[in-house]
């Protein structure tokens, strides 16, 4: 399987959000969000009838493409200014009222992209590089989403194309939060006890689940950075928090490796030919991959982020 680590960090420092953006939504002057060069699109003129933050973004979201000329067929070219353009765009999406205000910009914007199908396709790429690869400073998998339901219901691209961003969306919707989380097999690695990961959830508290592979350097990495939170290791001391680390490609020969790699007080478990994978339970997308699950086994955080899980846990 392979999983691609993007680095964002030359695209962080070239991509900025510029203040009008956020001052549209805020409340502030009429201006153009630049893009890359000379060329500008402006931004809609928000309604000062329009006072709250969230209806706002709405509008400015609903408008944001007003003064795109679509029929330019060099647009698609200017891949760099379409980059930024469509980077302001989304940087609006967190102040959004809802996710159907979301879907609703959506389907504007591909809804009048479908007079250039380079640019259609292209925002198409930035929407998934930018909301649904988890290295992605803008990673959110709940407003990919909203872009996918709209993609798949307009039904302009190949179906070849269509039947790719039908396999993402598929891949998405399993152990959403809320959902409860898919239950699978599992083998301690100390014991070779046999259960399951139902039967591994921490009644009393949260379940931590870390999905991990031996030989992954960026594991280890986060395993010893999670052991050395003092909030992780508090809460795992009081009860509340219970660490399950599983190797999920579940490789008997490297078994002897993975009993050094789990800290005391966790769980440390693998899968035998993989179901995880296998019958494709949950999508593993980057390693290591967090799973925070409540008591019930109820999915609370998927494919969370180090720093934003220990954020979360400090609170």
């Amino acid at each position: 399987m392979k999983r691609l680590i993007v680095k964002y960090a030359a695209v962080i420092s070239r991509l900025m959000v510029p203040v009008a953006v956020l001052a549209a939504v805020v409340g502030g002057p009429a201006v153009s969000a630049a893009g890359d060069g000379d060329r500008e699109l402006a931004l809609p003129v928000v309604p000062d009838s329009l006072r709250e933050p969230a209806e706002r973004a709405d509008y400015v979201l609903m408008h944001f493409w007003d003064a795109m000329e679509w029929g330019d067929t060099t647009l698609a070219g200017e891949e760099k200014w379409m980059e930024q353009t469509f980077v302001n765009f989304a940087s609006v999406m967190p102040y959004a009222s809802s996710l159907f205000a979301v879907e609703e910009a959506f389907d504007n914007m591909f809804g009048r992209a479908r007079d250039n199908q380079a640019a259609y396709r292209l925002l198409l790429n930035f929407a998934d590089r930018y909301l649904y690869e988890p290295e992605s400073p803008m990673y959110d998998e709940t407003l990919y989403l909203c872009a996918l339901d709209v993609v798949l219901r307009d039904a302009f691209l190949d179906p070849v194309l269509l039947s790719r961003y039908s396999y993402q969306h598929d891949e998405a919707m399993k152990n959403r939060p809320g959902q409860p989380a898919a239950d699978f097999p599992l083998v301690d690695v100390t014991s070779g006890e046999r259960s399951t990961l139902m039967a591994a959830v921490n009644g009393n508290g949260e379940t931590l689940v870390v999905f991990y592979d031996p030989e992954c350097d960026h594991c280890i990495d986060v395993i010893k950075s999670l052991d050395r939170s003092s909030s992780v290791r508090s809460r795992i001391e009081s009860g509340s928090l219970k660490v399950v680390a599983v190797y999920f490609e579940g490789e008997e020969a490297m078994l002897d490796d993975v009993k050094g790699l789990v800290p005391a007080g966790w769980t440390s478990v693998y899968t035998p030919g993989n179901p995880v994978e296998e019958e494709e339970l949950y999508a593993i997308r980057r390693l290591p991959t967090l799973y925070l699950l409540s008591s019930d086994a109820t999915v609370k955080a998927k494919d969370i982020s180090l720093e934003k899980l220990l954020d979360d846990l400090s609170d």
